[in-house]
This record gives C-alpha cells, structure tokens and sequence, in this order.
C-alpha cells in the first residue's frame, strides 16, 4: 500500500469525524472517514470508466470537490491526472490531449464542447458535491504504486509541454512542508488556486491533508474576490492562508474597506500566511504584516522541484531586501 493511501486511512481511523474537505458552493463537508470511503468509491468508479493503473485522465473542470477528489482516487490507484483548466482555448486543449494521450477524459455535464475526433471516452459528472455518479462503486483489486500528477510548463518557448511528478513525492513533499511548518498542523486553508495547476491541488490540497487539517474548496480567486475575502475567511474558520503578491496587493488596496475591530477578529483567527509563486518587495509584506498583524511566511520553488526554501516563524529579524 502507498504511504499516501496508509496516511489517508490512519487519519479516518485515528479523527473519522474531524472535517477533511469542505466545499463553499454547495455547503457540503466531508469528514476524514467519508472522504476515505469517498476515494474508494472514485477508484472504483476509474475502473468501471476502463481506467486502469497507469494510464491517464485528463480533467477539464473547475474549482471544486469533485476535482480534487478524483485526483487523490488517482493517487491511492495508480493513474496520472493531467488538469486542463476550462477557460482554456480549444486549441490549447487540443495541444494538450495530443501530448497526454489520455485514457479518459473527464468534464462537467454542462460542458458543451466534443472530443469524439480524439476517439477516447468522455465521462460526464455532476458537479453538485452529491457525487451520485460514482456512488455504489467498489473497487475489488489492491492498491498498488502511487499515481501521479501532469501539469502544462511553458519554459522558454511558451508551448506548453507536459511536467509529471509522481505523486508519492508530492505526498513526502507535502508532509516534509508540514514538519518544517509544525504549528501548521491541523490548519483550515482556503483553496482558491487553481486546480488546473500545482497550486490547488498541491499547496492547498496535498499539504492541508498531510499537516491532518483540513481544505475549504471555492472558486478561483478572480478580481471580485478581494471584497468578501476577508469575511470568508471568518465564517468558513480558515486560519491558515496561502496568498500570492498579487492578492497581498489588493488586500492592501481594500484595506481602508476592513475596520480596526473586524482586522482584529481576523487576525486572531488566522495563525499565518504562507506567500510564494512569485517575487515580493519586502517593503508591501512588511505593510501587509503591520495592516492586518498576519506574518508572512514567504517561499520559493520550481514546478519542477516544489518547495527549495520557507521562511519560519519569527524569523522577520534576519530579513533582507
């Protein structure tokens, strides 16, 4: 059995009724022994698709439990998940399916578009958290070696080409992030990047799980996000973030928005934010830190590579420009 699967079985048996995964759009919850009980019950509905252990699904849906899901069911049995975000052109999705050659590919019911010239299965899902298409499912054969992840990388050339990263190592990555974190443990984090990308279903999918905390899936940050954020975080009792520069920035351009007292509810909510994805000036995380008295724990990786470095709590004396 992966260590992933065995990790994910021990939390059902050790906190079965501890909230793992939360959803915003439907108001659904998942503790940690249905989500065990519900990847199950994905592998099982991967066979019954024709999907078997080493080959590849590509996944054209948002933000949403039913993405995330899947992808960890794609882990415990074997498959690679190659995500493509649904804005995408259909040009790039065509690109994308000639370099992946999936098995299967998977899209909302409510996605219009054909991929009958490519010859290969389309499976429908609903993406109302019910998870009715995958119910009743039970996968009989054993777990063998962890799945693994596909993501698009431009490099230098801007076409994107596939990046794979097996998903075991993403899983000791994600727990190797917790132990240099320690006080993250058991931490609530907002999934608001994409799931087309490393940032959803890595950042803030893996690692909220291997810390044994748990992740509130909502829809891609977007510019009108900045205005509710705040009260977001309130009432889904988030208190881990994970901000990018330019969401750091444009809470800072609302900031008047957010009163003394509210910023105080907040910022005794929230333990800390971790910070990455792009350079910052230290003098906006320094702002950001004084404004609403959250630190700012910066990082820095590949997509290649994930995380080479983290700032640590309390560190902000040995900062440098």
């Amino acid at each position: 059995m992966n260590s992933f699967s065995q990790d994910l079985r021990n939390c059902a048996a050790d906190q079965p009724d501890n909230i793992a995964l939360m959803e915003c759009i439907n108001d659904r919850s998942w503790t940690w022994a249905e989500l065990n009980i519900l990847v199950d019950q994905i592998g099982g509905w991967l066979r019954a698709n024709e999907i078997h252990r080493g080959q590849s699904i590509v996944s054209i849906l948002p933000n949403a439990a039913e993405t995330l899901t899947i992808f960890l069911a794609c882990i415990r049995y074997g498959v690679r998940m190659a995500p493509v975000s649904p804005q995408s052109t259909m040009r790039e999705v065509d690109n994308w399916l000639k370099m992946v050659r999936p098995a299967g590919i998977v899209k909302a019911v409510d996605n219009i578009h054909s991929f009958a010239e490519y010859k290969v299965r389309e499976i429908e899902i609903e993406l109302d958290s019910a998870f009715g298409w995958c119910a009743g499912n039970k996968l009989e054969e054993p777990e063998g070696a962890c799945g693994s992840l596909c993501i698009p990388t431009s490099g230098t050339t801007g076409i994107p080409k596939p990046l794979v990263h097996d998903a075991g190592l993403l899983w000791g990555s994600s727990k190797r992030f917790i132990a240099h974190h320690p006080d993250v443990r058991g931490g609530r984090y907002l999934n608001n990047m994409p799931m087309s990308y490393i940032g959803g279903l890595f950042n803030l999918g893996l690692i909220p799980l291997a810390g044994g905390g748990s992740t509130v899936v909502v829809p891609e940050f977007s510019g009108q996000s900045f205005f509710n954020y705040w009260r977001e975080i309130e009432r889904l009792r988030v208190d881990v973030l994970w901000l990018v520069p330019t969401i750091v920035r444009g809470l800072m351009a609302v900031a008047r928005q957010t009163s003394d007292e509210f910023r105080d509810v907040i910022s005794k909510q929230v333990r800390f934010g971790f910070l990455g994805t792009a350079p910052i000036d230290l003098k906006t995380k320094r702002d950001f830190e004084e404004t609403f008295n959250i630190q700012l724990l910066e990082n820095f990786g590949l997509s290649e590579t994930t995380f080479i470095t983290s700032e640590s709590l309390n560190e902000d004396a040995i900062r440098s420009e």
